[in-house]
C-alpha cells in the first residue's frame, strides 16, 4: 500500500481478558490480551489513538503439574509430579508501522489504562513469564508522539513454584521502539500518573523489571568480507521526554 491512515478514539469502557488454565502430569499455559493494536505497512503512515475512557486488559495463565501427597484416603497436600510453564502477555494500546518514509504515530491518553499480566507455574520444575505494557509504539523510523495526562496502572507478576525453576516479570508504562535504521524522533510528555510494578518469585532465578518510560532505536548490523566482519552501527535518537506527573 502507498498510504495508511488509521485512527481509533475511545471515550467509553473497554474490557479485554484472556485466561488460560492447564493441569496434568506436565502442564503448559499461555494467555495473551490486547486492547487496541494498529498495524500498517505502507510508504506513508499516519497512526493515531486517542483514549479518554477507561480500558482494562488482563492476561492470566496458570499451569499446574501437581498431585496429592499421602494416600487416597488421607491426602495431606499436593506436590509436583512434572514440569510446568506459564506465560502471560498483556498490551493496552499498540502501534506498529513498517516500511514508511513519511508520516507519524501518536497516542494520547487522558483516561485510565489498566494492564495486568499474571503467570503462575507449579510443578517439579516451574517456569513463569509475565509481560505487561501500557502503551507501545514500534516504527521503522517515523516520528512517535505519546502524551499522557491520565492514569496508567501496569502490573506484571510471575510466580514459579517447584524444586527448580525461574520467573521473569517485565512491566512498562510506555515503550517506544524504532528499527530498520535511520534517525528516530520521539516526543514523550507525561503530566498524569504512571504506576508500574513487576513481581517475580522462583526457587531458582527470579527477575523483575519495571520501567515507566523507555525509548530505543535498534542498531543495524552488517557483515562483509571473507571471513565476514560484523559491524554494529548505532542509530541516532532525537526528541524529548518531559515528565511533570508521577
Amino acid at each position: 500500500a502507498t498510504a495508511a491512515n488509521l485512527s481509533v478514539a475511545n471515550t467509553g469502557t473497554l474490557v479485554v481478558g484472556a485466561h488460560a488454565n492447564a493441569a496434568g502430569t506436565s502442564a503448559s499455559a499461555a494467555a495473551g490480551a490486547v486492547g487496541v493494536l494498529q498495524v500498517a505497512a505502507a510508504t506513508s503512515e499516519n497512526l493515531s489513538i486517542v483514549n479518554s475512557g477507561t480500558a482494562t486488559v488482563t492476561a492470566h495463565a496458570i499451569a499446574s503439574a501437581v498431585g496429592p501427597t499421602g494416600t487416597a484416603t488421607t491426602a495431606t497436600g499436593t506436590t509436583g509430579v512434572g514440569p510446568a510453564s506459564a506465560s502471560a502477555v498483556a498490551l493496552r494500546l499498540g502501534q506498529i508501522g513498517v516500511g514508511a518514509t513519511t508520516g507519524a504515530a501518536s497516542v494520547t491518553n487522558s483516561g485510565t489504562l489498566n494492564v495486568a499480566a499474571r503467570a503462575t507455574a507449579n510443578g517439579t520444575s516451574a517456569n513463569a513469564f509475565a509481560s505487561a505494557i501500557g502503551v507501545w509504539q514500534s516504527v521503522d523510523p517515523l516520528p512517535i508522539n505519546f502524551t499522557n495526562s491520565g492514569t496508567l496502572n501496569v502490573l506484571a507478576a510471575a510466580n514459579a513454584v517447584g524444586s527448580t525453576g525461574a520467573a521473569t516479570a517485565t512491566a512498562k508504562g510506555y515503550y517506544g521502539s524504532a528499527f530498520g535504521g535511520g534517525t528516530e524522533t520521539a516526543t514523550v510528555v507525561n503530566s498524569g500518573a504512571m504506576h508500574v510494578t513487576a513481581h517475580a518469585v522462583a526457587p531458582g532465578t527470579a527477575i523483575a523489571h519495571a520501567v515507566g518510560i523507555s525509548v530505543t532505536n535498534a542498531p543495524v548490523t552488517t557483515a562483509a568480507g571473507t571471513p565476514p566482519v560484523v559491524t554494529v552501527n548505532a542509530q541516532a535518537m532525537n526528541g524529548s521526554i518531559t515528565n511533570s506527573g508521577t
